[in-house]
């Protein structure tokens, strides 16, 4: 699914991997954390995680779908497991290496980013192939979860401008 040639259907649908991805995407969002505590991201990561399952069965459920839940929030939560476990290093070297230069954060940002665009890509090929709907509605059903899902997450924890360097 990373490189766009599985499909969520050919996972085993299991609980057991679901709860598997969840924890390995909630560890490596607060282990791989470049800021902030990791005990701060690892409460934030856990709600966060929780809520996009719940908004994702919900999705699935309203589309008549509800069967297809496992399969997906297992293909969805091992990809972004992956690539923010792939994102880490490239990340952290180019923190590294820009971190005095004034166009720091902008170079920082575009790389997040870019991590970030592969991660919608993903999403979308899931929720595509799970929903049975088109591209395009796949896009903004995987924009409406993640804008839904940051809105809550920000009303229950506020923003906080987090503290470059601490670990």
């Amino acid at each position: 699914m990373l490189v766009f040639s599985e499909k969520p259907q050919n996972l085993p649908a299991s609980y057991g991997l679901v709860v598997f991805y969840a924890i390995a995407l909630l560890l490596a969002t607060s282990l791989l954390g470049t800021l902030g505590q990791h005990y701060e991201i690892f409460r934030v990561a856990a709600v966060q995680i929780a809520i996009f399952a719940a908004t994702v069965w919900v999705i699935l459920r309203l589309s008549g779908r509800a069967g297809r839940w496992k399969q997906t929030i297992t293909a969805l939560f091992g990809t972004a497991c992956l690539i923010r476990a792939l994102s880490h290093f490239p990340i952290a070297f180019v923190w590294s290496n820009v971190r005095t230069s004034p166009d720091g954060p902008l170079w920082v940002a575009m790389t997040v980013f870019s991590f970030g665009l592969w991660t919608l890509a993903v999403s979308v090929l899931i929720f595509k192939d799970s929903l049975e709907v088109s591209g395009i509605k796949a896009f903004a059903i995987s924009c409406g979860i993640a804008l839904l899902t940051s809105i809550i997450i920000i009303s229950i924890f506020g923003i906080e401008a987090p503290q470059v360097g601490t670990r």
